[in-house]
Formats: structure tokens, sequence, C-alpha cells
């Protein structure tokens, strides 16, 4: 997504919804301005909302060098729940990737889990940007491929 005038045109669609005006979409046009604004590392990892719906993002990771997934871009799609940010986002991967927490487009990972368990688990202190930099960092460990 452009930045500006489309950025623009999905808040301003965003709180024409009755329904989307909440903490959660105060909530999504804070993390979406830490994502724009913020020089938090996140190379290979970027995310942008709908134009026309603030609650679906779509975003890209790289895979990293020297992995089996270098030069290859794996496209997601984030649903955020309008109890966001105490729920967490659904992520959806539109390829396959050979991971043993990977079923088809659903991704296993605690930090998307909303119920409460000992371990990682979804905290209402987790944004947008953190959530990119988990599956990044999840998806491509060093750890799988030794």
């Amino acid at each position: 997504m452009k930045k500006g005038k489309s950025k623009q045109n999905a808040v301003i669609r965003t709180m024409a919804n009755k329904n989307a005006l909440n903490f959660a979409t105060k909530r999504l046009l804070r993390d979406l301005k830490e994502i724009e604004c913020n020089e938090i590392p996140t190379v290979g990892v970027t995310a942008q909302p709908l134009e026309e719906d603030l609650f679906e993002w779509h975003g890209n990771v790289k895979g990293p060098e020297g992995t089996p997934f270098e030069g290859g871009v794996f496209h997601i799609k984030l649903n955020i729940p309008e109890s966001y940010p105490h729920t967490p986002p659904t992520v959806t991967l539109f390829q396959n990737i050979p991971h043993p927490n990977v079923f088809g487009t659903t991704i296993c990972l605690d930090m998307l889990n909303g119920t409460r368990k000992e371990g990682i688990q979804w905290t209402s202190a987790y944004t947008i940007q953190s959530v990119l930099l988990q599956l990044q960092s999840f998806l491509f460990e060093k750890i799988y491929f030794d």
C-alpha cells in the first residue's frame, strides 16, 4: 500500500464503520504508525492494512540468506479481530513452507494462541510489528536447518 493517501482512505473507511470504532481501531493505527516510523530492523518483513479494511493486513516475509528459503518471498495475511489487542490476529500463509509447525496455510505458534497457558502466549503488549518479527525468526530459525 502506498503511504499517504491510501493510508488515509483505509482510516476513513474504517472510521465510517460504527462497529470498528473501538480500542482495536486506535491500537491498529498506532501499530501502523510504529511500522511506518520506527527504525527497528525489520529487514525482509513488512505488512500494511488493505485500503478498505484496517482489520485485514497483507505482508511479505523474505527467506533469509543461508537457508533453503533464500531469495523467496512469502505472502501472509493477518486478520485482526475487533477484540485486538486482547485477542491475537490470525495469520494465513499463501505458500506451503516445509516446517514442522506449519500445516498447509496455518501456523502453529504459541504467540498467536489466545488461550492462557504456561509458556509463550499472546499478550496485549504485542504489536503487529512484534508478530512480524516473531514470524520471521520462527519460520526460518537456524535450528530448523541444523
